[in-house]
C-alpha cells in the first residue's frame, strides 16, 4: 500500500514534540515564581490569574532533533504497515485560509483558531516536508481533502484526525497505531472516557452525518442544540442506507428551523474527486 500522509498533523506531531510550553506565575504572597505546565494547571494553583491574558514561556530542542523524529517516524510507519517500496505521497494545506473553498462558503469557518500560538518549528516542518518528502501543497481546498482524492483500494490514509474517517477505506491511527478500515456507509461507536463523559467515534457516511448533527467545535461548525453523543448515536446507529441516514438528518434541521443543512454539509465533507462538493443527488 502507498502511504497518504497528512502532512498537516505530522507538522504539529513533530514540532510540539520538540517545544516546551509553561508558565512563569509570581505567588503574590511569597513572591516566589513557579512554573506550571498549562493553562488548567494555572487554574488550579493560581485561582487569582486570568490565564485568558497569559502568554507562555517556550522553548525548543532544535531543528536537528526534529528532522530525527521525523524521520523515525516515517519510517516506523512503513514498518508497521509493510509500504517500503510502495512510496508515499505527502499533503500539505496552504497556510492562507483565504484561499479555503469553506473559508469562502462561510466566514467564520475556522475563525476560532485566530490568535493561537503556532510552534517555534512550526515554519521550519513545513518546509522540511516540502523539500525533503517531496510535500505537495493543497491550495483552494485542504490536505484532508486531497488525502479523499487520493484514497483507493492500494492506499492507507496516515494521521489522527478523526474526520478523515468518513472517507472509505485504509487509515492508520498514528496514535493508537491502529488500523482502521472504513466503509462506505461507515459505522458509530459510543464509549465513555475516564471521566464518564460520552464519545462518539465512527467512520463512512454515517460518521459524517454524525457530524452534522454534533457539529465540530476544532473548525467552529455549529450543531444541533441538544443533540449530544447519545442522542445522535441512538438516531443513526441502526440505520442502513445511507438515505435513511440523511433524511433522518435533515428532519432534525427543519425540526429546529435551521437552513444552513446544505452549507454546513460542504464545511463537513471530505472530497473525493477534484470538484467533488457534497451534494444530495449523490448519496
Amino acid at each position: 500500500m502507498t502511504m497518504l500522509i497528512d502532512g498537516d498533523i505530522l507538522v504539529y506531531s513533530v514540532a510540539n514534540a520538540c517545544e516546551s510550553r509553561w508558565y512563569e506565575i509570581e505567588d503574590p504572597e511569597t513572591g516566589f515564581i513557579n512554573n506550571y505546565k498549562g493553562k488548567l494547571d494555572v487554574k488550579k494553583h493560581c485561582p487569582w490569574v486570568d490565564t485568558t491574558t497569559l502568554v507562555p514561556n517556550r522553548s525548543c530542542v532544535g531543528e536537528e532533533v526534529a528532522v530525527k523524529i521525523t524521520r523515525d517516524m516515517i519510517n516506523s510507519w512503513s514498518r508497521k504497515l509493510g509500504t517500503a517500496g510502495y512510496g508515499y505521497r505527502m499533503f500539505l494545506t496552504d497556510s492562507d485560509i483565504n484561499n479555503n473553498f469553506r473559508k469562502k462558503l462561510c466566514p467564520s469557518y475556522k475563525e476560532n483558531r485566530k490568535g493561537l500560538i503556532k510552534p517555534i518549528l512550526y515554519q521550519f516542518m513545513r518546509d522540511h516536508l516540502m523539500d525533503k518528502y517531496e510535500g505537495e501543497m493543497v491550495t483552494g481546498y485542504e490536505a484532508d481533502d486531497a488525502l479523499g482524492i487520493a484514497q483507493d483500494a492500494e492506499s492507507v490514509i496516515v494521521s489522527k484526525d478523526k474526520d478523515l474517517l468518513q472517507v472509505p477505506g485504509n487509515h492508520y491511527n498514528i496514535t493508537s497505531g491502529k488500523l482502521i478500515v472504513a466503509t462506505n456507509k461507515g459505522s458509530l461507536t459510543l464509549k465513555r472516557d475516564k471521566a464518564g463523559k460520552p464519545r462518539l467515534t465512527g467512520t463512512g457516511f454515517k460518521f459524517f452525518c454524525a457530524q452534522m448533527l454534533l457539529g465540530d467545535g476544532v473548525d467552529n461548525i455549529k450543531g444541533i442544540n441538544r443533540y449530544g453523543p447519545v442522542k445522535v448515536h441512538g438516531l443513526l446507529s441502526k440505520l442502513r442506507s445511507k438515505d435513511k441516514m440523511w433524511e433522518a438528518v435533515r428532519r432534525v434541521y427543519e425540526d429546529k428551523d435551521r437552513d444552513d443543512i446544505l452549507t454546513n454539509a460542504q464545511l463537513l465533507w471530505i472530497l473525493r474527486e477534484e470538484g467533488g462538493y457534497f451534494s444530495e443527488e449523490k448519496i
